[in-house]
């Protein structure tokens, strides 16, 4: 009677933990790093979801030859996260850059709504099957890649200003917002790339290389931007420095 008692107990916690780690795929790629497939799924113990979350996930299953590493990306229990996508050489969804010697780095965002995610990046070693998860505690809006680099477009989630100002004896109403320029990755470290911010600022013509040179932290960054309707003039300033209209 003890005997079929334990095996009962047994049993149900068996149960107990196979209904516990049941998990529903939410997000799947398939990627090539040195010739080697790595094959990666973002699962969540949730079956169901409302359609705005249905990329959303808790949990990252990376199979690599014979090894299966599972990951929880839960901070202290919390969060949910998807992959960042954009084709690149090594995943045809996933985005993902070589870090170092048999070291991957892949992107995933951190759900930050109502405001922009934060880009998460997770390391993968082939070699030794060891990963981490790095949080950049940075609003991302897009990324690119080319030249063997990763070019993120930041966001801020700060409260933009308006008002009036004189300039050159004349009023215009202005709008002060977070300058959001790109900030490139090159598989160690992050950098403000001035010369892909120039080249996608929307008035880039308005300003030359010199006038960028205010620009030094992009976490802090503004520009202004001054009407005149009236006299059908623009003009813009970056960190409060001095106008240049057109």
């Amino acid at each position: 009677m003890k005997t079929k008692l334990l095996v009962v107990i047994f049993m149900l916690i068996i149960s107990f933990f196979a209904k516990a780690e049941k998990t529903y795929r939410r997000d799947h790629d398939v990627c090539r790093y040195k010739g080697e497939l790595i094959d990666i799924d973002l699962k969540t113990s949730e079956q169901y979801s409302v359609s705005e979350d249905d990329e959303y996930g808790e949990i990252v299953f990376l199979k690599h030859k014979d090894k299966l590493t599972r990951v929880d990306l839960r901070d202290m229990g919390m969060g949910r996260y998807r992959m960042l996508k954009l084709y690149n050489d090594y995943c045809p969804k996933l985005l993902a850059i070589p870090t170092k010697d048999d070291e991957i780095a892949f992107f995933f965002m951190k759900d930050n709504r109502p405001f922009t995610d934060l880009l998460m990046v997770f390391f993968y070693n082939t070699k030794t099957n060891e990963s981490e998860l790095v949080s950049t505690y940075m609003p991302v809006k897009g990324a690119l890649s080319k030249d063997k680099k990763i070019y993120f477009k930041t966001s801020k989630n700060v409260e933009v200003k308006y008002g009036t100002t004189t300039i050159n004896g004349q009023k215009y109403n202005y709008m002060e917002r977070p300058l959001e320029p790109w900030v490139s990755f090159d598989g160690k470290n992050f950098k403000l790339d001035l010369d892909l911010s120039r080249e996608k600022f929307e008035y880039k013509d308005l300003l030359k290389k010199a006038h960028w040179s205010t620009v030094t932290d992009y976490k802090n960054a503004t520009i202004s931007i001054a009407v005149n309707p009236t006299l059908k003039k623009q003009c813009i300033s970056l960190n409060q420095s001095e106008w240049v209209c057109n």
